[in-house]
């Protein structure tokens, strides 16, 4: 499983998924933002990226835990 910013310095979060995911599809994926979204809009802005779940920034640690859980025990969204 990754966990990852969607903003990062040299790298976006869909670029890293991106590679990631040519080398080892099956990884789940977490995003992680402080931007306005969800997953139904980001699965629409990036249908070739699979994301598994989404944590909306400032979070919680429950909110953390439950994410990723949930990746686990659900099947994946894209």
């Amino acid at each position: 499983m990754v966990l990852s910013d969607i903003r990062m310095w040299k790298m976006n979060g869909y670029e890293l998924v991106k590679r990631i995911k040519a080398i080892r599809p099956e990884t789940k994926v977490v995003f992680m933002t402080a931007l306005e979204t969800d997953l139904l809009e980001l699965s629409k802005i990036l249908p070739s990226i699979k994301i598994d779940g989404l944590i909306l920034k400032p979070g919680r640690l429950e909110n953390l835990v439950n994410t990723i859980e949930s990746v686990f025990l659900t099947s994946s969204i894209g």
